[in-house]
């Protein structure tokens, strides 16, 4: 795992974050000393996937990065399942077929899945994408994915959140927890400057209620840690 050293050096100008190839070579290492208990949700995702995949359906990753969460599914799996990542950076998915090589059942497109034919399928999974994709096309992109889905499919969806009145005080929580992950001052601002205005989030209640304007009635957080959060919509017809 190549360590992430993107921001440990002065920049001149920082640029917008991509997921450009010099993110993806160091990607797993990123989100593991970045995101509160990544292992431990993957496991979870993959525990939640496998509950909810109906017998001959498919499972979609959506920004499927590495496909870590792919690999993670089939690994707790007693069979093979028909898994399919689709991501929008070409260097994310030439990264996850070569670790995903062992698993030829696993399927990676280059894909915009704001603008992708789905087939339908019992589970959905968008692991802290949402977030980058911009606003106004947020309801339409869960509606087409609400109109996939089989009944009783599910959509398993994490985001970073913001609070209306303490987020300040809940991101410094957040950037001491990098920090204690050998993140350093100039690597925390550097990045955090690189994500303004390409990182939105919503608050946990905007997101409920998108997902519910989306079809799902049923809407139900199952994991939050500081500002990040997983949830568990059903479609329930």
């Amino acid at each position: 795992m190549n360590k992430d050293k993107i921001y440990s050096q002065p920049l001149s100008k920082v640029t917008p974050f991509t997921f450009n190839k010099e993110v993806a070579e160091v990607f797993d290492d990123m989100v593991n000393r970045s995101i509160p208990f990544y292992k431990e949700l993957q496991e979870l995702i993959a525990q939640l996937a496998l509950a909810y995949v109906q017998p001959e359906s498919s499972i979609y990753d959506l920004g499927c990065s590495t496909g870590e969460t792919m690999l993670q599914i089939s690994r707790k799996s007693s069979t093979p399942l028909s898994i399919i990542g689709l991501d929008s950076s070409e260097q994310m998915i030439t990264k996850a077929k070569k670790k995903c090589q062992k698993y030829p059942h696993l399927l990676f497109n280059k894909a915009d899945i704001t603008d992708f034919e789905f087939q339908p399928s019992s589970v959905f999974i968008l692991t802290y994408v949402m977030q980058f994709i911009a606003p106004e096309k947020r309801l339409s992109f869960l509606k087409t994915i609400y109109s996939h889905l089989l009944p009783k499919g599910v959509l398993i969806i994490s985001e970073k959140i913001k609070f209306p009145n303490i987020n300040e005080d809940i991101v410094g929580f957040y950037e001491q927890f990098k920090a204690k992950n050998y993140y350093s001052e100039l690597e925390i601002k550097q990045k955090r400057e690189a994500l303004e205005n390409v990182l939105i989030s919503y608050t946990l209640p905007e997101n409920i209620e998108l997902l519910k304007q989306a079809g799902f009635s049923i809407v139900q957080p199952v994991f939050q840690y500081l500002n990040f959060c997983c949830l568990l919509a059903i479609k329930n017809d």
